[in-house]
């Protein structure tokens, strides 16, 4: 089925809205490129949609062991899904909702000097795992957040207070195969053994 343009975007947004529009609590921790943590503390992210549906005010209160607490807002449309998450976005940047409740934000292109970074949203149940990877001006690694947050409406207690990273292990095991990487402008090179 050919789709257009306008019914892709409301498709994604009726992803946003069915998956996402909850408010959430948990963990936010960030890892340095070696693995070690560099910080954790907790938050919190609340959204509010308008009667229209068409314009979600959400407020993200970030809440440290030294007592402080930190608060950003974001304003998001149907067309920031397109054209980057939140409003604030300085690079062209798309988030795409999948209907299971999975998405992606990203860059809509790398570029050398540039900031890169990738965002994947996992769910289940009343779960939700984001992972952001970031990496700095010259392509290296800087950082990984991992957030563990589940529904404030329907909370559980799936999520352990302290995760641990698993040991370093060779996820290929001697299999061979192909190689296929994605250029700086988004297009996937030929296969290489």
């Amino acid at each position: 089925m050919n789709q257009t343009f306008e019914q892709l975007k409301q498709h994604n947004w009726t992803n946003f809205l069915t998956h996402h529009l909850q408010n959430w609590y948990g963990s936010w921790t960030i890892y340095s490129p070696e693995g070690e943590v560099m910080k954790s503390f907790v938050g919190s992210r609340c959204s509010i949609i308008d009667a229209e549906q068409t314009h979600i005010t959400q407020t993200n209160v970030y809440m440290y062991d030294n007592g402080t607490e930190e608060e950003k807002v974001y304003h998001n449309t149907p067309n920031s899904l397109i054209n980057g998450l939140a409003d604030q976005t300085a690079q062209a940047s798309f988030m795409y909702m999948f209907d299971q409740g999975s998405a992606i934000w990203t860059v809509n292109r790398f570029e050398p000097g540039e900031l890169f970074a990738v965002e994947f949203w996992f769910r289940y149940q009343e779960l939700r795992h984001t992972l952001l990877v970031m990496y700095n001006l010259d392509g290296e690694l800087t950082k990984t957040v991992s957030v563990r947050e589940e529904d404030l409406q329907k909370p559980c207690d799936h999520w352990t207070l302290n995760p641990q990273l698993i040991p370093h292990r060779d996820i290929l095991n001697g299999e061979e195969g192909l190689a296929i990487t994605l250029t700086p402008v988004t297009q996937l090179s030929q296969p290489t053994p």
